[in-house]
């Protein structure tokens, strides 16, 4: 999630510009927009604070509603859930992301919009995703760098990444584990 048009601080939440920064070692520092009120300049994190998290959400909501209204009982549940996932794991944006998807669905909130908001990396790496044909002939991710030397498939791994993750934040609520074949939105 820290890739991108939505890429955003990993501690102010604030979106990141486009522009790129190349320090000696040629990393890409990208600084937050004008209308924050940080100027540090980041390569991204995988794991962001709450605050930014919740700022994302946030945001991204606000670009998703053609009224430029905001639902507000979803804003307060999914500022409790981010709470709750930052609290229970140390897992990657990417799978917090969709792990509060899945939790949301569950509540009955319209989510679908989420997905298009973060891309999927691989859980072994980090790397970007490649697709190729499956041998059943369905398109399947793979790691971009083949950081395994197996050109494995890693939908699998994505997936239980995922549920883990959801799992170790709300296994013990009312909405109970995710089972290995109920994830709904990955």
């Amino acid at each position: 999630m820290v890739r991108g048009e939505d890429a955003f601080c990993p501690s102010s939440g604030s979106r990141l510009s486009l522009d790129r920064h190349f320090d000696e070692l040629a990393r890409p520092w990208r600084v937050p927009d004008a209308s924050s009120e940080s100027a540090e300049l980041t390569t991204g994190a995988d794991k962001s604070s709450t605050t930014a998290l919740k700022r994302f959400f946030r945001r991204t909501h606000r670009s998703e509603r053609s009224d430029d209204t905001m639902d507000r009982d979803l804003l307060r549940v999914a500022a409790r859930h981010i709470e709750t996932l930052k609290r229970s794991t140390e897992a990657r944006d990417e799978w917090v992301w969709y792990a509060l998807c899945e939790r949301l669905h569950r509540e009955g909130f319209d989510v679908g919009w989420m997905r298009k908001h973060v891309n999927p990396v691989c859980p072994h790496c980090g790397s970007e995703l490649t697709a190729d044909l499956a041998p059943k002939g369905e398109v399947l991710p793979q790691c971009a760098v083949n950081c395994r030397d197996d050109n494995r498939f890693v939908e699998g791994d994505i997936a239980d990444a995922i549920r883990d993750t959801y799992n170790e934040a709300f296994a013990g609520t009312d909405a109970g584990a995710l089972d290995r074949g109920h994830l709904q939105i990955a």
